[in-house]
């Protein structure tokens, strides 16, 4: 590979670390239903975002997600401030 290859590499992958994408915090276990609001402790995901309660992960699945095989592992949280309104697609806050 030549050096100007290698520079195009790194701009690429420069480029992607600076794009924020957020996870999808879906608001219900899909073995149960239980409702899991975005900060909710009880709620765990798989790596493809897939969502169930607490209680389902260790009483039903053995904390393995049933649509893929990995792990289930406690969901992230936002602070409320930095939640993103479905309606209009921005932050609960307004930028500085």
């Amino acid at each position: 590979m030549s050096a100007g290859h290698g520079l195009i590499a790194l701009a690429s992958i420069s480029a992607k670390r600076s794009l924020h994408i957020m996870l999808e915090l879906k608001p219900t276990c899909e073995c149960c239903g239980e409702v899991l609001p975005p900060n909710s402790p009880k709620a765990v995901i798989c790596a493809y975002e897939c969502t169930f309660c607490l209680t389902c992960a260790r009483e039903h699945l053995n904390h393995i997600c049933p649509n893929h095989g990995s792990k289930l592992v406690e969901r992230p949280s936002l602070p409320v401030s930095a939640m993103v309104s479905p309606l209009s697609g921005a932050s609960s806050t307004s930028a500085v």
